[in-house]
């Protein structure tokens, strides 16, 4: 009897097979929970990924709940997602883009990116897991990722001027104007009243306007503009050095496709063009196009530079009845990028232009920096022929009266044109994500 207990306690082998067939399940359940949370895991964060670019992506668009033009924030967002692996239609994933208030304390633009991706659920249906959706005759488990981005608040000033008088922005008469599309900004005051109103997006001044002549609700009381093109004229090579001042005339029919420096004056005596992207860098003179024409052509783009010392007498502006009729460059590999006509910041005499519009008549894709200059604005002044939509001016002051006028929304395309504009403070940054 005793040798029978013995036996029977002292092998344990007839024990261990229903103890592991009872928990079997359990540990194949465990690993199949582990193994496809992981799986889940690693596929959200590689959406996560996606869907932050994508959204960066979108908010670098911009393009707000317009469809067009084309490529529209949700194109671009849809694209970029589809770069990861992660396309509509394709894999149970679905992507979609909306362009949603920004949640507090953010505000301007936004854009949300959500991917959503149904992934079949195998091993943990096992310990009763049913996931989230019924997939064919199986279940699937339902993985979101969503990023926020906020646009760039880009700069938007067509319209910049630094003297601190009352008056250093202003329209008069009935001027032909709809600046909806972008700002002014001024040192001083604006004055927006003009007889037939002169519309604006916002103007941004130092000097509240007086009654009846100011810019209305849209008037905003802050700090002067800052002047973010100064720096340009660290790339200006002096044409004058070590070169003797002379008048030179330009021959009709002229084409340039290389670099043109001048010491003094220079005069066009018929039609000259442009091929290349070029610098026209007059030193210690003027450009008078009489009755001609200067444009660019085909690949061509064209920065005009005039430069000198302070106070050295010379005139450092732009004359005549003809027609400018060109583009800046557009290349990120050009300095002056964007930069259609630019005065050296350090010139103080001989800057003033007063018939722009009229004579000469100013047909220019880009940036007209003049910021000791007062212009007076006569005419209609346009973008380049076929060019892209795309203009600002920086002068001392800025008058235009009568019937001058600017074409409309002059700033919409300068992104494409590759300027960038001044803005209040805090512009220019680029996209961000906020969630």
């Amino acid at each position: 009897m005793k040798r029978g207990l013995g036996w029977l306690t002292g092998s344990a082998r007839g024990n261990v097979t229903p103890i592991i067939a009872i928990l079997l399940p359990v540990i194949v359940g465990g690993f199949a929970v582990a193994s496809e949370t992981s799986t889940w895991f690693l596929a959200q964060r590689s959406m996560q990924h996606a869907a932050d670019s994508a959204a960066l992506a979108a908010a670098t668009n911009n393009s707000g709940p317009s469809t067009s033009p084309p490529p529209t924030y949700s194109e671009e967002a849809k694209g970029v997602a589809s770069r990861y692996g992660y396309t509509t239609g394709t894999n149970n994933v679905t992507v979609v883009a909306t362009y949603p208030t920004c949640p507090a304390p953010w505000t301007g633009n936004c854009y949300q990116v959500t991917i959503t991706r149904d992934i079949p659920i195998r091993l943990a249906r096992l310990v009763g897991y049913n996931g989230d959706v019924a997939m064919g005759a199986g279940r699937a488990k339902t993985v979101i990722s969503t990023a926020i981005a906020r646009a760039g608040s880009k700069g938007t000033f067509c319209l910049t001027t630094f003297n601190p008088a009352a008056d250093a922005l202003q329209f008069k008469g009935a001027p032909s104007l709809d600046l909806t599309g972008c700002d002014i900004a001024s040192a001083g005051g604006a004055s927006c009243n003009g007889t037939s109103g002169a519309t604006v997006g916002h103007a941004y001044v130092t000097t509240a306007g007086k009654s009846n002549d100011d810019c209305g609700s849209n008037e905003i009381v802050g700090a002067a503009p800052t002047d973010i093109y100064a720096q340009l004229a660290s790339n200006i090579n002096d044409p004058c050095d070590g070169v003797p001042r002379g008048t030179h005339h330009i021959p009709a029919n002229t084409i340039w496709s290389t670099d043109q420096p001048y010491c003094g004056d220079v005069i066009l005596d018929g039609n000259v063009s442009v091929n290349a992207d070029i610098t026209l860098t007059i030193g210690q003179g003027g450009l008078d196009i009489g009755s001609s024409t200067l444009s660019t052509t085909g690949a061509g783009h064209l920065t005009i530079i005039f430069t000198g010392t302070a106070g050295d007498g010379f005139q450092h502006n732009f004359s005549g009845t003809g027609t400018f009729d060109f583009a800046a460059p557009t290349s990120d590999a050009s300095p002056w990028a964007g930069v259609a006509i630019y005065q050296d910041p350090v010139l103080t005499t001989g800057l003033d232009v007063l018939e722009v519009g009229n004579a000469p008549i100013y047909k220019v894709t880009g940036l007209l920096y003049m910021p000791k200059a007062n212009i007076v604005i006569k005419g209609a002044i346009d973008h380049q022929t076929g060019g892209d939509n795309c203009m600002a001016i920086v002068a001392w002051t800025i008058d235009i009266r009568g019937t001058g006028g600017i074409f409309s929304a002059p700033t919409s395309q300068c992104d494409r044109a590759n300027l960038t504009l001044q803005g209040p403070p805090g512009s220019g940054a680029g996209p961000s994500l906020i969630q």
